[in-house]
């Protein structure tokens, strides 16, 4: 991908969500990633934010 992106993350009890965006109204990709141990949900986060 090329251009301005916007990273986004919702930390919740159960699940993370991750986004990636172009601007308002236009999210690219976004994956629901449950919560589990810290550095679990963390590693997560990083590999989707390293592939996307």
């Amino acid at each position: 991908m090329s251009g301005r992106m916007v990273a986004a993350v919702e930390s919740g009890g159960t699940k993370m969500v991750a986004a990636l965006s172009s601007g308002p109204g236009e999210t690219i990709v976004h994956e629901k990633i449950p919560t589990t141990t810290p550095g679990e949900t963390i590693h997560r986060l990083v590999e989707f934010f390293e592939i996307n």
